[in-house]
């Protein structure tokens, strides 16, 4: 019974190598300056989003599945 469960898994992180991978990542900043005679005060923020699909792998990832 454990090794049907093994091969089901392993066919499960074979199957991942053929979807898409997002990448999300995200930054914020703020500051302060005091020296001046008006304090000044600055934030910034951004966000990065990266998607990489593989297109051609030579089947090997098809091969493993099967």
């Amino acid at each position: 019974m454990y090794g049907v469960d093994v091969a089901r898994l392993q066919v499960k992180i074979a199957e991942g190598a053929l979807y898409p991978t997002v990448i999300l990542q995200g930054s914020a900043q703020r500051a302060h300056d005091v020296n001046g005679l008006i304090p000044e005060e600055r934030s910034s923020a951004s966000v990065l989003i990266g998607v990489t699909m593989p297109l051609y792998q030579g089947g090997r990832p098809g091969a493993q599945v099967r």
